[in-house]
């Protein structure tokens, strides 16, 4: 499963070089010369009331690149721009850059530069984004703050969980999960909300936010980790009250967590799974989000039991028994499986049915062992041939392919609650 950005493009009017008399300013360090030379050309100008810069030629803003798989931080793409690659910790450290949120920002985001200011600065898709100035850094939580919020639309059979409603949500969607697991909104119980409830959304300070039950049957919980209030011994136990659920309700990996929270894991909020994979990224450098995956839940809290790299797929049957007889010997009701093609990826857990070994997941059944389950959301397939679709993906991709099995620890992050 992957987690995509969106990103948008905002340019402000800003000025232009000066003119005249002025000293030439090298790539090494211009924006320290700049500042310079604004300063000392402070005194002559305001004299004449002549304006320093141009603003009619040259934008302040510059745009210095996107965050990509190749360039995650904000540093890279600074250290990319010849004429500020040798201030880029000064800017970054400066005063006005120093508070932000530079980690939290997703990939696809367009990060730009202002000449005058030093404020780096970067914008989100639509209106309900809007660049960081910078008295943005203490942003309070305010009434004239909760008068933007924005609806999102009200919990309920079809849209169980606030992941749901942000997936709804055309300009928020592929954001869903940086906002739910910005700082925020760490420790609010998401998994606790009743049904009929409205969801809203702060643009400027990112908070969720709810207000209760519109409809006043608090006594009718909606699908989420609480169904069916029951102890699960193992995750496929755990996950199995969710079957039947839309895709676009709950995708793979909210399947996983939803499950892990049943059994009393504690996925947000201080010492939570959500912080160690957070930490996990951040210590390595990589996207926010690039743990949030099968392979990382096994990494923050289990141990690897299999691990198979499949380089080049031959015989699709030959190689699916072989790699299936492996797994027996070896897996055990409950196991984390994932499976990680170059361009896409999926996770579920291990279980049986009458003897035969299962794969149950969310997204498109192609091997269902039960006639009613959907076509495309939460349900359980016979292992073998999920294994079997996979080696034909990557066959028909020519892509790699890499299958993960995990045995988790249910009591590392366990909830005091």
């Amino acid at each position: 499963m992957h987690l995509q950005t969106i990103n948008n493009q905002i340019i402000t009017a800003g000025k232009a070089p000066l003119s005249g008399n002025t000293p030439n300013i090298s790539t090494g360090n211009f924006a320290q010369q700049l500042e310079q030379i604004a300063v000392s050309r402070q005194k002559t100008d305001s004299q004449n009331n002549t304006p320093l810069i141009n603003t009619d030629k040259v934008p302040a803003d510059i745009k210095l690149g996107t965050l990509t798989a190749r360039t995650q931080t904000v540093a890279q793409l600074l250290l990319a721009n010849k004429d500020l690659r040798a201030d880029t910790w000064a800017i970054i450290h400066k005063p006005i850059n120093a508070n932000k949120a530079f980690r939290q920002i997703p990939l696809g985001q367009e990060i730009y530069y202002n000449r005058q200011t030093q404020a780096l600065s970067w914008a989100a898709q639509g209106d309900l984004f809007h660049r960081e100035a910078p008295q943005s850094l203490s942003v309070a939580k305010s009434s004239s703050a909760s008068s933007e919020t924005i609806l999102l639309g009200k919990i309920n059979h079809k849209r169980p969980t606030v992941s749901a409603l942000f997936a709804d949500h055309q300009q928020l969607k592929t954001q869903r999960w940086a906002i739910i697991h910005d700082a925020i909104n760490q420790q609010k119980a998401f998994t606790r909300i009743p049904g009929g409830t409205d969801i809203y959304f702060n643009p400027g300070t990112r908070e969720i936010s709810w207000h209760g039950a519109r409809d006043k049957q608090l006594n009718k919980t909606i699908v989420s980790s609480e169904v069916q209030n029951v102890p699960a011994k193992h995750l496929d136990d755990a996950v199995k009250p969710f079957m039947g659920t839309d895709y676009k309700d709950i995708d793979c990996y909210t399947l996983v967590v939803n499950g892990l929270e049943k059994m009393g894991v504690r996925y947000r909020g201080e010492d939570s799974l959500s912080r160690q994979l957070l930490h996990m990224a951040r210590v390595e450098g990589r996207a926010m989000n690039a743990y949030f995956t099968g392979e990382g839940i096994t990494k923050a809290m289990g141990e690897k039991i299999y691990s198979r790299a499949i380089s080049q797929v031959d015989n699709i049957g030959q190689q699916s028994q072989k790699i299936f007889q492996e797994m027996q010997s070896l897996i055990k009701k409950g196991d984390l499986l994932s499976f990680s093609l170059e361009t896409k990826g999926h996770t579920g857990i291990i279980s049986q049915s009458e003897q035969q070994w299962t794969y149950i997941n969310s997204g498109r059944l192609d091997h269902a062992i039960r006639k009613n389950a959907p076509r495309h959301g939460v349900g359980e397939e016979n292992l073998l041939s999920e294994i079997n679709n996979w080696l034909k993906l990557a066959h028909k991709h020519n892509e790699s392919l890499k299958i993960t099995i995990g045995r988790l620890d249910t009591q590392k992050f366990i909830s005091s609650a």
